[in-house]
């Protein structure tokens, strides 16, 4: 598994009644370490959701280029890449059961039926979710949801996990238990994490790296184990 490089990447927007540009992302450079867990953090609006956006294929960016260790990947359709995307609104399927939603990648890729059943029911255990399976997404709470939906980006072990603001339906106890949760995880599976948040609370036990944005621009990059936040 490699660094994904980010080089010079930059995004604008027009702005639908005033008709002016939007800086989203200015002049962006970084590199984000494999198998570990880092965390891009800043106010509303500072281009963080843009960023992983664009990581994930999702939004083309304006200038700039991301490599995944020597591969160019920048005009990779996101199909292509070895991501997995778990989003503020869930995207769960109202129609599917708990079961179905978190099944669905396995079942996009034809995985056999004995192994989806297997691997749904352990995961669904390392987030409790046992007792839901059966159920609709709309008689979960937010934060239940949540869980599903990042039960769902984790069924595939994907190389790569983004994830835009996890813990924003939880409460400190059971974010901090999604946060070990997830953490035992990714410590298994040796995936590379990204975490976009407005928090940067509890960050000393739960991450790797940390970048801080601000207006569209990188402000600056820490190790964890050298923030005193």
């Amino acid at each position: 598994m490699s660094d994904i490089r980010i080089q010079g990447l930059s995004k604008y927007y027009i702005e639908p009644k005033s008709q002016t540009g939007i800086v989203a992302l200015d002049n962006i450079h970084l590199q984000i370490p494999a198998k570990q867990i880092t965390w891009i953090q800043g106010p509303s609006g500072c281009g963080k959701t843009t960023l992983l956006k664009i990581l994930a294929g999702l939004l083309p960016p304006d200038e700039g280029q991301i490599y995944l260790g020597q591969v160019d990947i920048t005009n990779q359709p996101a199909n292509l890449r070895s991501m997995a995307l778990v989003t503020q609104n869930y995207t769960l399927y109202p129609h599917m059961t708990i079961f179905d939603n978190i099944a669905y990648p396995l079942k996009q890729a034809k995985t056999p039926v004995e192994e989806i059943k297997q691997r749904v029911n352990d995961i669904a255990s390392w987030f409790n979710l046992e007792i839901l399976l059966s159920r609709k997404p709309k008689v979960l709470s937010g934060g239940q949801q949540q869980k599903v939906a990042i039960a769902r980006a984790l069924i595939k072990f994907p190389d790569i996990i983004l994830m835009d603001e996890p813990f924003a339906n939880l409460d400190t106890p059971n974010a901090l238990h999604l946060l070990s949760i997830i953490r035992t995880l990714q410590a298994q599976t040796h995936a590379t994490l990204v975490i976009v948040s407005h928090h940067i609370d509890h960050l000393t036990v739960s991450g790797d790296f940390l970048v801080e944005m601000d207006n569209g621009e990188m402000i600056r990059t820490t190790s964890i184990g050298d923030t005193d936040v």
